[in-house]
């Protein structure tokens, strides 16, 4: 099976899933299946969803005026690294 979800085991790392709504290279569904696996396994798994991103998160955010997805993402990384790391 060439999709990655396919491949999730027990014995798999953390995961931080980073993933725009708009994605046109990657399509967002195959995120979610893939989060889906890991969770159905008992697997660490942080899914962020960028709405409106598109494969580089940044092109035609569909963000209200002042929102800034970036902080949010940062914390949600950095908690992600300290629990998974112990740091």
């Amino acid at each position: 099976m060439a999709s990655p979800a396919g491949h999730v085991h027990a014995g798999v790392p953390p995961f931080l899933i980073v993933h725009g709504t708009r994605d046109e290279t990657v399509p967002f569904d195959q995120a979610e299946t893939m989060v889906q696996a890991l969770r159905a396994t008992d697997r660490d798994v942080t899914f962020h969803v960028v709405e409106g991103g598109h494969h580089n998160l940044l092109e035609n955010l569909d963000l209200p005026w002042g929102s800034d997805p970036w902080v949010d993402l940062g914390l949600q990384a950095l908690d992600f690294f300290r629990r998974t790391l112990g740091t």
